[in-house]
């Protein structure tokens, strides 16, 4: 990901840290789908590189995914 495009999403910087308190709660899964809305919302031409991100973790840490 480009930096400039980092700095507009929710887990960059002070924002990040907010983030990472406000979602502790959560499982893997709700939070990488807030993280790929997120990224998505940023820039779309990261779809790509989402959906092999997404068949990575289904077929390597498929309990990651429930």
């Amino acid at each position: 990901m480009r930096r400039t495009d980092h700095e507009q999403t929710r887990t960059y910087g002070p924002r990040g840290r907010q983030t990472n308190t406000a979602e502790q709660g959560l499982s893997f899964r709700d939070t990488l789908a807030r993280d790929i809305r997120d990224v998505r919302g940023v820039d779309r031409g990261y779809t790509p590189a989402t959906r092999e991100m997404l068949n990575y973790y289904r077929s390597n840490l498929p309990d990651l995914m429930r």
